[in-house]
């Protein structure tokens, strides 16, 4: 017989989802700051490496997402998220800030 799942599981489910979600856009955001930065003054290599770098971190929190989410054909859980899936969320979360205070630097906000 199956596992059953709880409210109190789905609702913890739901919240990390919500907090994966803000962590989303705001690497989101970050990414598409420095994209509008090289439209604008041109590639330079601490641009680009910028680029990169937010492109990275934004990739690996939708991957984060999808997947508990799901994406496309791809079956999402409405398992709670693992240890693992929470250790990965608080890396992103602590890899964000930093890199949002060199896009800041670097763009001059």
């Amino acid at each position: 017989m199956a596992d059953r799942i709880t409210a109190i599981q789905l609702r913890d489910r739901e919240a990390f989802l919500l907090a994966v979600m803000e962590t989303a856009r705001e690497a989101h955001a970050l990414h598409e700051r420095v994209e509008s930065a090289l439209q604008e003054e041109g590639e330079t290599s601490d641009l680009r490496e910028l680029e990169e770098e937010t492109n990275r971190l934004r990739f690996r929190v939708d991957n984060l997402y999808e997947g508990l989410n799901g994406s496309g054909v791809q079956q999402g859980s409405l398992y709670p998220p693992t240890g693992e899936h929470r250790a990965e969320h608080r890396r992103l979360v602590r890899e964000l800030g930093p890199l949002g205070a060199r896009v800041e630097r670097a763009l001059g906000g």
